[in-house]
């Protein structure tokens, strides 16, 4: 990624047929979510901090030479959204960025992935990495009182 995960304010994830966000407000370091929380349930920070640290790790496993319809971007899996704010040297001021991945196929060794902005350049990287984004919002969520029941 062109950025570090503290840098991340928003994580859009696209799955065929339906998507959903988490939001960081910057001011008061807290992620939300785009939907209304059910009752009794709350954004589990844990998770957040999970999903951050994979973008961390996110690494090439195997460059792709030849980026051909059945890798799968055509109908990616998953589209992942991710908008931070990286401070410019040029500006001494922090800029918007974003970038959009396709997750393509699953083939022996990972996951093809490629970035939206550069077409022409594919990825392998560890298949795992899908196993540790959420597949819906209710992932994000746990009971209301799971640490005040820990702390007791």
């Amino acid at each position: 990624l062109p950025f570090m995960s503290f840098d991340i304010t928003k994580i859009t994830f696209y799955y065929p047929g339906y998507s959903f966000s988490i939001t960081k407000d910057e001011k008061k370091d807290i992620w939300s979510l785009d939907r209304r929380i059910p009752k009794g349930k709350k954004l589990s920070n844990k998770k957040i901090d999970d999903i951050l640290g994979e973008f961390d790790k996110l690494r090439v496993y195997k460059f792709v030479d030849d980026i051909t319809p059945d890798l799968g971007f055509r109908y990616p899996q998953l589209r992942v959204r991710i908008e931070a704010n990286v401070f410019s040297p040029k500006t001494s001021k922090k800029e918007k960025k974003s970038v959009m991945l396709f997750f393509g196929k699953s083939g022996d060794f990972g996951v093809y992935v490629m970035r939206a902005d550069r077409k022409w350049e594919a990825y392998l990287v560890k298949e795992n990495v899908l196993q540790k984004f959420p597949k819906n919002r209710q992932d994000l969520l746990e009971d209301e009182n799971k640490n005040n029941n820990n702390n007791k």
